[in-house]
């Protein structure tokens, strides 16, 4: 057990005590554009997270899992959005 909960251990402390993505983007967006141009940013990435919580609470993961197919799917009208 103790082999597990080792890296389990350091990945939380690390993860605990950096920032990530979204508040390195939002603070460098705000320190150059200000607070007010800033909102958009920090909304869309509020938005965005919601929408994977909300994706995983629905059980997308399992859906994904039963239909292969939709995967790929999902990977194609990603990337053609992007």
């Amino acid at each position: 057990m103790s082999e597990t909960i080792i890296p389990l251990v350091l990945f939380a402390l690390i993860s605990t005590s950096t920032p990530g993505i979204a508040t390195t983007l939002s603070t460098a967006s705000g320190a150059q554009f200000g607070f007010r141009r800033s909102v958009p940013l920090m909304a869309g990435s509020a938005a965005g997270l919601a929408t994977v919580a909300a994706a995983g609470a629905a059980g997308l993961a399992g859906l994904l899992a039963a239909v292969p197919s939709l995967q790929l799917a999902m990977k194609i009208a990603g990337s053609l959005y992007l």
